[in-house]
């Protein structure tokens, strides 16, 4: 934990889930820098698990980690259940908050659970925030997430207790389709600006909350400029690479089931770990010889940098269900490397005919061979095209440096109107 800020920059409280402890969220590991540069930066982690407590990543100097608040949040949601039936002034904050909701009443247990456990644990943040007196000592509060400490702020917008509030939102916490977005409205009608990661997500909220149309703001991530360019591999073989978590909604086994088809020599590495890792490797083991492959189970970001600086890479793949505007493909971008992906999220907003393929959402295994066939016949003069393309885009849509930046003036902009 850094010292406590002295107030000789803007004050800016930044509510992540784990940042900067733990794995995940690591696209603020280049965000941070840029806000540092602008503001006192005080991080409250307030979606932690047990145990996350023992990593901590590398973060600016002048930017306060409130890990003792963060332990308490910690604390009193592994024990949700104790604390709220200890607390019975929370209960009529509770009431109040789920009467809204009830016309969204899922049907599902997972989704009554959530419903359930999102105000109390909501509730437990706001409480333990309050007693620290964090509601009244920044001029701008930023929820990384439009879930619960994109709530929290809403609370206090609404008894006027803070002036400034924001809220990225990014994927599982702005879709429909991908839970239910419980409080979402009424985030959207507190909050003053709500900011999108992709041109699609900020269509998506356009369309859903026209009345609010002003308050959606578009600001893609961004990923810093390679040291160097990748090179491609030798023309005999296909390295091909993947990175993600494991997971259901990553689609690796695709990716699997279309290997097994391909008839010409390629090489996998998929960089990351996760739930899905020891069953999608013993699909692996029955690919065919002419295919190698390797995962690297989960990994840190510095570590997925290097590999794409000091290893040959041909072409990155994702096929996800869902996206929001994958980081993945920005760092492979980046690195100047050509990517096949699916027309999902703002995937479109990156991926085109000219650095890349971009597949159908609903992608089959023999769509992903075709075009892995037609990459791998495709002349030299071509990849290295599209190679440059990739670069370029990266350059011009998601450069940290750029895109960092002028987020951050608009913070600052913010704050002065």
């Amino acid at each position: 934990m850094n010292v406590p800020l002295k107030k000789d920059k803007p004050q800016l409280l930044l509510l992540t889930h784990r940042f900067p402890f733990d794995k995940g969220e690591e696209f603020l590991e280049t965000e941070i820098l840029y806000l540092a540069k602008q503001f006192e930066v005080t991080i409250i982690p307030i979606r932690l698990e047990e145990n996350c407590l023992l990593l901590c990543r590398n973060i600016p100097e002048n930017v306060y980690v409130h890990d003792i608040i963060a332990k308490q949040i910690l604390t009193m949601q592994i024990a949700w259940k104790y604390w709220f039936l200890q607390t019975p002034k929370d209960i009529i904050p509770f009431i109040r908050l789920i009467s809204q909701e009830l016309f969204r009443l899922p049907h599902t247990w997972k989704g009554i659970k959530e419903f359930i456990k999102l105000p109390i644990h909501t509730l437990i943040i706001k409480h333990i925030l309050e007693n620290h007196n964090i509601s009244c000592q920044f001029d701008v509060f930023y929820s990384y997430w439009l879930k619960h400490g994109a709530l929290v702020l809403t609370l206090w917008k609404e008894k006027g207790n803070i002036i400034k509030a924001i809220s990225r939102t990014h994927r599982f916490d702005l879709y429909t389709e991908r839970g239910y977005q419980f409080y979402q409205k009424r985030m959207m009608q507190k909050l003053d600006r709500i900011v999108c990661i992709s041109r699609h997500g900020h269509d998506y909220l356009s369309q859903r909350y026209a009345n609010q149309k002003e308050k959606i703001h578009l600001s893609y991530l961004g990923v810093l400029p390679a040291s160097q360019l990748t090179v491609s591999s030798n023309e005999r073989l296909l390295h091909v690479v993947t990175c993600s978590y494991l997971v259901h909604v990553k689609r690796v086994h695709i990716i699997i089931q279309a290997l097994e088809k391909c008839a010409f020599p390629i090489k996998w590495t998929h960089l990351g770990g996760g739930a899905l890792q020891k069953n999608l490797e013993k699909e692996a083991y029955k690919l065919p010889s002419n295919i190698s492959w390797h995962f690297t189970g989960i990994v840190p970001n510095k570590v997925v940098l290097a590999f794409y600086k000091n290893e040959p890479v041909d072409v990155f793949i994702n096929v996800s269900s869902s996206e929001g505007l994958p980081v993945s493909i920005m760092e492979a971008m980046s690195y100047g490397i050509p990517v096949i992906a699916t027309d999902v999220g703002g995937s479109s907003e990156l991926v085109n005919n000219k650095n890349g393929f971009l597949l159908p959402s609903d992608v089959t295994s023999k769509q992903l061979v075709d075009v892995l066939h037609q990459f791998y016949d495709t002349s030299f003069e071509v990849k290295k095209s599209m190679r440059q393309s990739a670069w370029q885009t990266w350059s011009e849509k998601v450069n940290a440096e750029k895109q960092y930046t002028n987020f951050t003036n608009w913070l600052i902009s913010l704050i002065s109107n």
